[in-house]
This record gives C-alpha cells, structure tokens and sequence, in this order.
C-alpha cells in the first residue's frame, strides 16, 4: 500500500496513520470531491458519509463498502457507526469492498481508459 497504490501521494507518516483506522467518518457535507474518503477507500477503509448529491454517491455503494446517511439524520448516522463498530465481520467485509473498488482509480487503469479513448 505505502509503495504506490495509493492514488495520493502523501508522507508516510500520514499514510501509516490512515492505515490503522477502522473506519473513515465524513460529517462534512461539503466534500465535492471525495478527496478524504477515496483516499480511505484505496488503503481499505470503509466509510460513513451523509449522502450529498454530489461526489461521495460516486464511490461509497451503500451497504457494500460503506454507508450513506440522508443528509442532516445524526440519529441514522450514530446507528451507521454503532454497526460498524461492534460488527467485524461487516467491516471487513466492507474493508476488501472499498479496496476492490477503489483499483478502478489506479493508474494503470486509468491510462488504459485513456489508451481506449485516443484509439
């Protein structure tokens, strides 16, 4: 995972950092981007994000790799957390999920996506 699968770079410190986390928790719901939750997804993460109607819907496929909550329901989104806290098995499962989709994102699939587009 350090040596490049990553699609970030970032220092190893933060890297060996994300990678002993359980869960990623999105409270924000203004990341357009996905930045923080793709970054998660690509080391194994499962996340938990309100479900905005831009970005996040792209990568978290609820209930398989991770959850999304109807924006502003706190009281869903603490049950969401609770499962994933006491239910290994689920966040495991969840884990290889996030991995697994998130390798659509890697270079080479990438520039292979490209190749496809320029022939």
């Amino acid at each position: 995972i350090i040596s490049g699968a990553t699609p970030y770079r970032k220092p190893q410190a933060e890297i060996f950092k994300l990678m002993a986390q359980k869960l990623n928790i999105q409270t924000n719901e203004m990341d357009e981007y996905g930045h923080r939750v793709m970054e998660a997804m690509a080391n194994g993460i499962p996340c938990i994000a309100y479900d905005v109607p831009f970005g996040l819907r792209e990568l978290i496929q609820n209930e398989a790799n991770g959850f999304l909550v109807i924006s502003n329901h706190q009281m869903d989104f603490t049950c969401k957390l609770g499962i994933l806290i006491r239910n290994q098995v689920l966040r495991d499962s969840m884990s290889r999920q996030a991995y697994e989709d998130m390798r659509k994102y890697e270079l080479v699939a990438i520039m292979k996506r490209w190749m496809d587009i320029y022939e």
